[in-house]
């Protein structure tokens, strides 16, 4: 995916449909994101249990640099997932205990800087953690949204969110709503006794009587 990406390397006029068709392919698959996931924490769990295997610590940050390219060109609400999850792994852990020496940049670093190429409105700094968890969590909190670049569609870690005009509307939610739905239920019931019977023929019988006593009263007077 992500060399597709690259105009330099695939000089070709039909290098973005390819692009194109292999992303809609794989966004189609159910757990596109969640498979590289966790391919990530078993590999990095995989090398920590052998630290003196220089060639798998090689294929280990050979392979998350791949995967978090390829994630990067996967825009759903499950990267953002994944990704947002692997936000907890700040930690700088050495490969062992004897080789202190260059440990790999924390998952949490690599997360930030992948959703800061897929999704806007997000902390600037890929290394100031506190400022990712806040945003993190308002997000699973119901009280902010995401938008992928190029796109004007909200989202949340379930899904897309209309946006508030649209949902009142929908939903009848908020004041304006709330009036709307006073008023029809109010139009519903005027003209109705407690059980519902029409009650207007009843007052206007009513008021024709009472107008023709009056009458007959003042006549009788003179």
């Amino acid at each position: 995916m992500h060399k597709l990406s690259l105009r330099h390397i695939y000089q070709i006029a039909e290098r973005e449909q390819v692009f194109q068709d292999a992303q809609d392919a794989l966004l189609n698959v159910p757990g596109h994101a969640e498979y590289y996931g966790k391919e990530i924490r078993e590999f990095r769990d995989r090398v920590h249990g052998e630290p003196l295997n220089a060639g798998l610590r090689s294929k280990y940050l050979n392979y998350r640099m791949y995967a978090f390219q390829t994630l990067e060109h996967l825009p759903s609400v499950e990267t953002v997932r994944v990704l947002a999850d692997f936000l907890d792994d700040t930690e700088w852990v050495p490969w062992s205990k004897t080789d202190p020496a260059s440990p790999p940049v924390p998952l949490a670093s690599k997360s930030a800087a992948t959703l800061r190429k897929l999704i806007t409105g997000v902390p600037k700094s890929s290394s100031s953690f506190a400022d990712w968890h806040q945003w993190r969590d308002e997000i699973r909190a119901g009280q902010s949204t995401f938008r992928f670049k190029g796109s004007e569609v909200r989202y949340n870690f379930a899904g897309p969110v209309a946006e508030r005009g649209e949902r009142e509307r929908k939903e009848g939610v908020g004041e304006s709503g709330e009036e709307r739905s006073r008023a029809e239920k109010d139009d519903a019931g005027a003209g109705r006794d407690g059980e519902g019977r029409a009650v207007w023929p009843i007052l206007l019988a009513g008021g024709a009587f009472i107008g023709a006593l009056v009458v007959w009263l003042v006549r009788r007077g003179r």
